[in-house]
């Protein structure tokens, strides 16, 4: 089959090496695939070439790439983008969309499309139980169809890393090496990581932390703390290296994670567990919090609720090498054995021949159900994931996010985020 991906670019993100990882999986199964970007394209364009991936680039002359594409007559249109409204991609979709073809959308924050356009899109792919469960609150009143499919991961390409040496950072030999990678946009990091190493280091002084693609903000912050703390610091630039990353990743005895918004998917979590290193994360029940599914104690380390929490599981581990092994071992099996790129996108092939068979809405979400997918997740279930990881939600805290996932509520905010955009113009 004929497959497009369409992405906004092709940068350093988690979102575009989705993206590639999707079209080169598609490319493996033996289709014929092809990438549509929306603003240019980035340091993914070489690696897509090298493996007969042609790109268009709709940032040049976005009218002559649709006419080419439509021409070109996909099969298979599958989108990446936030989920909410966005006349750009639902122009491109409506003259895309034939009888003939199927449009996948991977939503990546999990964010609902209320305008009439949103029919175009067959299935709503969410990147996890979390996701879907906030998605199909809001959407509550259409027959979108929402089902969980995660993001695939290049266990293979990652394996070819997995000999490389350490990072050597020349710190004391009886050092504890706390780690933190990210893009450097402010709500994807939190300082609550700074405080944790503050109240670690009046324990013990052997902890440092190391930072890679910290944004000038928090680095600001930072600025503010004890120089003690700063000392036991180190700052990296972000890097496109895949093997720096492995290095990096190697060289962490705990990948500690908090970010303001929390993780739809949680593309570092995901890696770090390949590499082997235990990771020990911040629940954020009222934001995004599909980091509890990819991090667990079968899996691969701790759910904290608070920074006590985190600072009590963080010297926990400390003191238990071989449960930190485990928990790399455990970790890298459960990544390469359910986020695989083959496993994912013969999922997505699936789904499309399960859309192509299917009659209508109603008859697609049944036999997407009887294909063993999850069209629907209820409020204990995600409860129930929280307690399972010992970060049970307050009764008020449930109150809070029955009321933020309610419709009304979330077209009120997106009504008021344009309002404030008119007024600042």
């Amino acid at each position: 089959m004929k497959i497009l991906t369409i992405v906004d670019n092709l940068g350093i993100g988690g979102t575009e090496r989705a993206a590639q990882n999707y079209s080169t999986g598609y490319k493996k199964l033996g289709h014929d695939v092809k990438v549509l970007t929306l603003k240019g394209q980035g340091i993914r364009s070489e690696f897509l070439s090298n493996h007969d991936i042609g790109i268009y680039d709709g940032s040049k002359d976005l009218n002559k790439v649709l006419s080419d594409i439509r021409l070109w007559e996909p099969r298979i249109i599958h989108i990446h983008r936030s989920g909410s409204k966005c006349k750009a991609t639902i122009n491109i979709i409506k003259f895309l969309k034939t009888k003939q073809n199927r449009i996948l959308e991977t939503n990546v924050f999990g964010r609902p499309d209320y305008s009439a356009d949103a029919v175009y899109i067959d299935v709503h792919l969410q990147l996890s139980r979390w996701c879907l469960w906030k998605w199909q609150q809001w959407t509550s009143k259409s027959k979108q169809i929402g089902n969980i499919l995660p993001y695939p991961i290049d266990t293979l390409a990652l394996s070819n890393n997995l000999s490389v040496e350490k990072k050597n950072f020349n710190l004391p030999e009886d050092s504890f090496i706390l780690g933190r990678i990210g893009q450097p946009y402010d709500a994807k990091w939190h300082k609550i990581i700074f405080d944790v190493l503050s109240d670690l280091l009046n324990v013990e002084q052997t902890y440092y932390l190391v930072l890679v693609g910290l944004p000038p903000s928090l680095n600001k912050i930072l600025s503010n703390y004890p120089k003690n703390v700063r000392d036991h610091i180190i700052v990296l630039p972000t890097t496109n290296s895949d093997k720096e990353l492995a290095a990096l990743y190697k060289s962490f005895d705990i990948f500690i994670h908090a970010a303001e918004i929390g993780e739809s998917f949680g593309m570092v979590l995901a890696e770090s567990l390949f590499y082997k290193t235990p990771v020990i994360t911040l629940s954020t029940p009222l934001k995004d919090n599909t980091q509890l599914e990819l991090i667990g104690d079968s899996k691969g380390g701790f759910v904290a609720k608070d920074k006590k929490d985190f600072i009590d599981k963080i010297i926990f581990l400390k003191n238990q090498p071989h449960l930190r092994k485990e928990f790399g071992i455990n970790g890298h099996k459960f990544i390469n054995n359910n986020f695989n790129i083959e496993t994912i996108t013969k999922r997505a092939i699936e789904i499309v021949q399960i859309c192509l068979q299917s009659e209508n809405t109603s008859s697609l979400k049944r036999n997407l159900n009887q294909a063993g997918f999850t069209t629907s997740v209820n409020s204990q279930d995600i409860y129930d994931i929280a307690n399972t990881h010992n970060v049970s939600i307050s009764p008020l805290k449930k109150i809070f996010i029955n009321i933020i996932h309610q419709p009304l509520f979330f077209k009120i905010y997106l009504n008021s985020k344009k309002l404030l955009s008119f007024l600042s113009k």
